[in-house]
């Protein structure tokens, strides 16, 4: 629709059926889980090379829940840091941290990785993507270069960070049931714990 409110016809004409394409995968494949498609099968793969584990696909696992985000926010990362986006705190650059910072908790937390790792994924995402995305190519190492530095920033706040909201946790597990604001404004304006 132009300024003028007529219709203008597009140059391409697409149906949009809000699938996107990891869902047609898993329902061509007949996977149940967009994980479980050959789109995130070598994603998959390396995380579990990197964490000495195996994706099961079974959605009640932490191991495989950690998986699933790692894969996910690894994609989203490297495909938004090839289109310009930055590790920040304003609009879309603090979209990409807390993604990223989310991958790192889930694998602190639930594989125990103690160093960058999710930079790593970076060539198995410019591997399996770059034919359909060439900008993945224009300078893989440099998305990975980026992505390492946030994990590093975030490696060194992350272990203080989860001792303070275990600590909440449990009091507002065994008493009123409301996380403190305070801790949880502080989480996030001082170690960077998305909220």
């Amino acid at each position: 629709r132009g300024l003028d409110g007529k219709l203008n016809p597009l140059p391409a004409k697409h149906v949009d059926t809000g699938m996107g394409f990891e869902r047609v995968c898993s329902v061509i494949q007949n996977a149940g889980s967009n994980y479980n498609t050959d789109v995130f099968k070598p994603l998959m793969d390396a995380i579990g090379e990197l964490a000495s584990a195996k994706y099961t696909g079974k959605l009640e696992l932490p191991m495989d829940t950690a998986f699933r985000v790692i894969a996910d926010h690894a994609r989203m990362s490297a495909f938004a840091i090839t289109d310009g986006a930055r590790p920040g705190n304003k609009k879309r650059d603090a979209v990409l941290r807390s993604v990223i910072r989310r991958a790192v908790r889930y694998g602190y937390q639930v594989m125990k990785f103690r160093d960058p790792f999710l930079y790593r994924l970076v060539p198995v995402i410019q591997g399996q993507m770059g034919d359909a995305f060439p900008e993945l190519n224009r300078n893989p190492e440099q998305v990975a270069n980026i992505i390492k530095e946030e994990e590093t920033s975030f490696f060194a706040t992350v272990e203080r960070g989860l001792a303070v909201f275990e600590d909440a946790s449990k009091a507002a597990s065994s008493g009123n049931r409301v996380f403190d604001g305070k801790i949880a404004f502080d989480l996030h304006q001082e170690l960077g714990f998305p909220i």
